[in-house]
């Protein structure tokens, strides 16, 4: 079930700017920058939000385990 400003949203095809930063497999700070649909970056930023906590919680009982994040990009 969608609202009325999940629909007012997907409607506008709103672009905002976005960034995201992580370490390289050297430890150097890298950013990624660029342009999405507003819906998909809040999306993502929720999904993040409720996540953390169970991943750090995995971390936490298993250190062995190593988390790994690949991003695609499109250019």
């Amino acid at each position: 079930m969608h609202s009325i400003k999940d629909t007012l949203t997907a409607a506008t095809g709103l672009a905002v700017t976005f960034h995201h930063s992580f370490f390289d497999e050297y430890g150097a700070t890298k950013v990624v920058l660029g342009y999405a649909h507003h819906g998909m970056v809040s999306a993502a930023h929720w999904i993040a939000k409720c996540a953390t906590p169970y991943i750090l919680k995995a971390i936490g009982r298993h250190p062995s385990y190593k988390v790994k994040v690949d991003l695609f990009l499109i250019s």
